[in-house]
């Protein structure tokens, strides 16, 4: 069963897109596979690598407003603006008295168990340093405990966030619960709720409370332009970089020709007992559009599942090379890519640069996922386990994979 992951913009080779890669390949094995391949970790994961042909900026964004002093008074480093980011996450969904000492068990009981352990296992994930496929062991524990307990009892027993990680350490080891493709249960006993997958978690959510309360004063909330800025700057530059220089399907430029390379590898890959699935964030989904529909539309896709993404923005505005000449009639009737069986639609309300698909283009599912972030929701999505657990779920009842 392989899988091509198409990246979306704001994407460069570094130390944050390598360890976000990492986190992803874990938590696809994890959460997304666990049910649906027999052998989730040999499954091909590809990420086709497009940041190196996209937009580049002379002056580095020296243009973007920063705050610079304002962040500097936080004494967070340029290096930690993943810190940042679910620092800022974490400040949007707890009132602003909160004790610090009771954020996660805030969140949990104000926005359910579910909320509670994504931005945990996120903010250790970006945080933290250590063996992904354990933290991604416990999140796929944990998602099957909230699933059968999504508001127990015991959060009015708990005080704090420190008796709440140990508390819900402790139910998911007694509910013996395992991955649907476990064959020893001692396994997971041993592997789920050990201290240092636990202390890890800690670390990581000490690290983001340490940023999230003073991120609610006014003057320095103003300093989150510094995440969003340079977001919506490479967003408008790697669509001009795509657009200018796609190409001709006779002649791909060179962002087509990287993602078409992984996508015919995984076509070679696909048989009946091997679905191709592609997994598109962001601009990756309107450069799949485009492959799928112009480059490439004989290629067959099992399921392509587009996540924060403008597809049906380019559609409205006809900047597909498969759109037609003219505006298309009902809304609705804009055919989707014919080798296409399942194609899944996910959105935030919140995240500004994420677009509905269903109204515009015929036989697409969509639905919403909400990260618990607003300005930073782009950027959130792969880093919950959640979203893979939902994901996982729907492609199951799509009939995609066993």
């Amino acid at each position: 069963m392989p899988i091509v992951f198409v990246h979306g913009v704001r994407t460069r080779d570094d130390d944050g897109y390598r360890r976000s890669k990492e986190v992803r390949l874990a938590f696809f094995r994890r959460h997304l596979l666990d049910g649906i391949s027999a052998h989730p970790a040999s499954v091909q994961v590809m990420e086709p690598y497009w940041g190196g042909d996209a937009a580049t900026f002379a002056w580095d964004l020296a243009c973007v407003p920063t705050g610079k002093e304002d962040i500097e008074s936080l004494g967070i480093d340029d290096d930690d603006e993943v810190i940042l980011t679910m620092g800022a996450a974490l400040a949007e969904v707890v009132p602003t008295a909160t004790p610090q000492s009771r954020l996660l068990l805030t969140v949990a009981r104000d926005r359910g168990l579910g909320a509670a352990v994504d931005l945990a296992v996120a903010a250790t994930a970006a945080g933290t340093d250590g063996d992904d496929a354990d933290l991604a062991d416990l999140g796929a524990r944990a998602g099957r405990y909230v699933e059968a307990n999504p508001a127990p009892s015991w959060l009015a027993e708990v005080q704090d966030d420190g008796a709440f990680l140990t508390r819900l350490g402790t139910e998911i080891a007694n509910a013996g619960i395992t991955p649907e493709t476990a064959t020893d249960a001692g396994d997971w006993q041993t592997l789920g709720v050990v201290s240092d997958v636990l202390d890890r978690i800690r670390e990581g959510v000490d690290r983001v409370k340490r940023v999230a309360i003073p991120l609610v004063a006014d003057p320095v909330y103003n300093a989150l332009r510094r995440l969003v800025a340079p977001t919506v700057a490479t967003f408008v530059g790697d669509v001009f970089a795509y657009q200018s220089h796609r190409g001709t399907v006779a002649e791909p430029g060179p962002i087509p020709s990287i993602v078409l390379a992984d996508l015919d590898r995984a076509a070679a890959l696909r048989s009946a007992d091997d679905p191709l699935i592609v997994v598109a964030h962001s601009m990756g989904g309107v450069i799949a559009y485009d492959l799928l529909t112009a480059f490439r539309p004989d290629l067959s896709v099992d399921a392509l599942v587009t996540v924060g993404s403008q597809v049906g923005l380019f559609a409205e505005m006809g900047l597909y090379l498969s759109s037609p000449p003219v505006a298309p009639g009902p809304a609705g009737t804009l055919p989707r890519p014919t080798g296409v069986d399942v194609w899944i639609n996910v959105l935030d309300y919140s995240d500004v640069l994420s677009f509905r698909v269903e109204p515009i283009v015929a036989g697409v599912t969509e639905f919403a996922y909400a990260t618990g972030a607003l300005l930073t929701a782009h950027g959130a999505y792969f880093a919950q386990p959640g979203l893979y657990e939902r994901l996982r779920l729907r492609l199951r009842e799509a009939g995609v994979g066993r």
